[in-house]
């Protein structure tokens, strides 16, 4: 573990849009070119929704860091086939007992992410966050089965940042779920 600050953060406009289903949006971030940034996950909103924007927060490992992980695999979550047939996963780190994920990801379909979809999201040191419950539901539908619900955490407390990644659940309640929070000086 390094001593002071290690990661830079910047919120920026997750501009590219991944996946459009009914009324939802998912974004994905250019990242910047030339350092080796990442992000914890996609940004989801419901188009004309309450939320305006679809920022989010990337991240830079400052030199000598371990801060960031990788992602290994994706294990499904939800799934729904009709009337379009998506998908929504969590990644893996490759340290699972110092590392956690930092949101799901929506694909349409039902493959599993591949690396070129998914290039960018890293894993966060557990030592630099929070896990708290989900507060905000961007996104609701209910399918022939189950339904889905997509959360973020939008508030807490001035010690951490949000950082605007999702979680999947067919809950109507976020009930039982966990995003990390970035701790503030991390």
């Amino acid at each position: 573990m390094s001593e002071g600050v290690e990661l830079v953060k910047k919120y920026i406009e997750f501009t590219e849009v991944f996946a459009e289903y009914d009324d939802l949006v998912v974004y994905t971030p250019r990242l910047p070119l030339g350092e080796n940034w990442a992000y914890l996950g996609q940004v989801a909103r419901k188009r004309n929704g309450e939320i305006p924007d679809h920022s989010g927060m990337i991240l830079l490992a400052k030199a000598g860091s371990d801060a960031l992980g990788d992602i290994v695999d994706w294990v499904p979550v939800m799934h729904g086939i009709e009337p379009t047939p998506f998908s929504t996963w969590r990644g893996i780190p490759a340290d699972p007992e110092r590392y956690v994920s930092g949101g799901d990801f929506f694909v349409l379909g039902m493959d599993k992410p591949t690396a070129e979809q998914t290039a960018g999201i890293k894993a966060i040191r557990k030592e630099l966050i929070s896990e708290n419950k989900p507060d905000r539901l961007i996104w609701s539908c209910l399918l022939p089965f189950n339904g889905l619900t997509i959360w973020d955490v939008a508030s807490t407390f001035k010690i951490y940042y949000t950082t605007r990644a999702f979680v999947s659940t067919s809950s109507q309640t976020s009930d039982g779920l966990r995003l990390p929070v970035i701790i503030y000086g991390s």
